[in-house]
């Protein structure tokens, strides 16, 4: 009961962080996230939801050890090890699971660290989570 209490507490105060951030505008300042803005212009492009992350963002398709691509597991980096894919509040694959995202449905993406992502979805997060928000 009171592990509930505290896992909707933590939802509740992450789904108003999320908000706020959003609500700030184009992301420029946070790290964390990509906005609906820098999607529309990277749609208007022709890349894929991973190529935006790719070219935007590309600390987040790096292993917790420093690998440079989901591709790339050497140096004794697992598939675990990578951040696992989130859409819409329910688990949605690994890293190439960005590749089969429609751009057009995408809202807004961020990036959740390892100890925040298991603290939410639970363990299998150990190199972090994207979190995709559709429309």
């Amino acid at each position: 009961m009171r592990f509930q209490l505290w896992s909707l507490v933590l939802v509740i105060v992450l789904t108003g962080c999320g908000a706020a951030a959003s609500a700030s505008g184009g992301g420029g300042g946070n790290s964390n996230l990509i906005t609906n803005e820098l999607l529309r212009d990277a749609e208007a492009e022709g890349l894929s939801v991973y190529q935006i992350i790719q070219r935007n963002r590309p600390r987040w398709l790096r292993a917790g050890r420093g690998d440079t691509s989901f591709g790339n597991v050497a140096g004794g980096a697992s598939a675990s090890d990578f951040a696992r894919v989130v859409l819409d509040g329910a688990p949605y694959g690994d890293l190439n699971a960005l590749r089969s995202l429609n751009t057009v449905s995408v809202e807004s993406i961020e990036y959740m660290s390892a100890s925040d992502a298991t603290t939410r979805f639970g363990t299998g997060y150990s190199g972090g989570a994207i979190i995709v928000h559709t429309r």
